[in-house]
């Protein structure tokens, strides 16, 4: 049929499949086109491309969406409900199944990503759940009561990276050297709670409040030395030891 369209002068765009030697199966589009000349059609050429990973994201992209719908409506319900997801986390190529109980989505403010914070029903501590590590979806009838909602609050307002937790958060200060460093952040400011910028002496000086060391630490480490963390020490002392695991590796 479409080799018929194109012969008989029409420009066709389509989507099929095709099968390799080996018997796989892969996607592609096909754009088939007359060629002209003079007026006349004097023959045809057709492109084909491989689209296999392009529908692959766009399936994983829907699926995401749905999950994201299914969790929105089970924590944001006028009784919020318990989850059933299976999940896999870092380094895992497996998926556990758990039973969740969802408070609200977070964001990595350093390298993107949507993140499920809640707690796992049966354990204490506030955990996040990244949404592409999610393979499955269940909203449960079970409400999800979470006892301390002030710890679940701390967690959410005050990551950064990924990383969470649900102590008090504490005041960093860095001062940061180097005009590219400088004027980047001036013109678009990390979304840090209670971030403040303010130059002096060709230097920035930066104050926010977290309480979760691991994705500060490597959003400092991206300065490399045009960073140098103030406070409070239990900072500074992560940072130089990290530094030095560093250069031990190049030695």
């Amino acid at each position: 049929v479409l080799s018929d369209e194109v012969t008989h002068g029409m420009r066709v765009e389509t989507e099929s499949k095709r099968k390799r030697k080996d018997g796989t199966v892969f996607d592609v589009s096909i754009l088939g086109a007359p060629i002209i000349h003079g007026g006349a059609q004097i023959g045809v050429y057709a492109i084909y491309r491989e689209i296999t990973e392009r529908k692959r994201s766009l399936e994983e992209l829907q699926m995401q969406k749905a999950y994201l719908e299914k969790l929105f409506n089970s924590f944001a319900a006028e009784i919020p409900r318990q989850v059933e997801l299976e999940y896999a986390k870092a380094g895992s190529s497996q998926p556990r199944t758990m039973i969740f109980a969802p408070y609200c989505f977070t964001q990595d403010l350093i390298s993107g990503g949507t993140y499920l914070l809640g707690r796992e029903v049966g354990k204490s501590p506030v955990k996040q759940l990244r949404i592409s590590r999610i393979s499955a979806v269940k909203v449960l009838e079970r409400p999800a009561f979470h006892s301390d909602v002030d710890e679940l609050e701390r967690a959410a307002k005050y990551q950064i990276g990924g990383w969470i937790r649900a102590d008090e958060p504490e005041l960093v200060s860095l001062r940061v050297k180097g005009a590219s460093w400088i004027q980047a952040m001036e013109e678009a400011r990390p979304d840090f709670p209670e971030f403040t910028l303010k130059r002096k002496d060709g230097f920035a000086y930066i104050t926010f409040l977290a309480n979760a060391p691991e994705g500060l630490i490597r959003w400092i480490l991206q300065m490399g030395p045009a960073a140098e963390v103030l406070g409070p020490e239990s900072l500074r002392t992560q940072v130089a030891n990290a530094t030095e695991e560093m250069a031990a590796m190049y030695r």
